[in-house]
Formats: C-alpha cells, sequence, structure tokens
C-alpha cells in the first residue's frame, strides 16, 4: 500500500508522529466535533447541517485544526481521530441531529 510520505512516516512511526495532548487541548469543543464528524466520513456540507453552521465556517475550522496540530491533509486528521478518540471525546457535547422537522423528513422520505 502506498502513502504520501506523512501519513506513510505516520503509519511506520506512529509515536514520533502523533500530537500530543497538550497540542490536542489547545482545540476548542466545536473543532474536537468536526474532527470527530470528518474520521466518520461526512462532507463539510453535512457537518455544517449536522452542527448548524455553514460549511465554509466547517472548512475554516478544519484549517485551524490543521494549523494547530501542525498537519497537512484530511487523512492525518482522520488519523489523528483514531489515534487520540478517547482525548478528543472527552467532555464533548454531541452533534445535534437537526430538528424534529428535518428528523421526520428523513425518516419518511
Amino acid at each position: 500500500m502506498n502513502f504520501t510520505p506523512d501519513i506513510g512516516e505516520a503509519v511506520r512511526s506512529p509515536d514520533r508522529a502523533r500530537p500530543d495532548i497538550e497540542r490536542l487541548s489547545r482545540l476548542t469543543p466545536r473543532e474536537r466535533q468536526v474532527i470527530r464528524l470528518v474520521s466518520y466520513g461526512e462532507t463539510s456540507k453535512t457537518i455544517g447541517r449536522k452542527l448548524g453552521i455553514s460549511f465554509r465556517t466547517v472548512e475554516v475550522h478544519r484549517a485551524h485544526i490543521m494549523a494547530k496540530l501542525g498537519i497537512r491533509s484530511l487523512a492525518e486528521i482522520v488519523l489523528l481521530a483514531i489515534r487520540e478518540w478517547p482525548e478528543l471525546e472527552r467532555d464533548l457535547p454531541e452533534p445535534s441531529r437537526g430538528s424534529a422537522d428535518e428528523q421526520e423528513m428523513t425518516m419518511s422520505g
């Protein structure tokens, strides 16, 4: 399996590529929510809808996450989520599931 150099290094040397807890503590609760939803494979548009923000705001959060943690790709965000899940989940509220009307439309349609 071929990885980009950054991902390949993270897979081969997880301790070197692993952000420390101090850096993770720089993330806001909203940024941690975004990481969680990105790791589920959600698009920025879907994340925005779930969090009640615009997809452009989601993109800004992703850019801030990458800058704060010194990572350069979406794949690295997902790798981070896999490795640091307990820390990312700590004291984190669940994203809203949309309004009752949206849920009803989804269930009926």
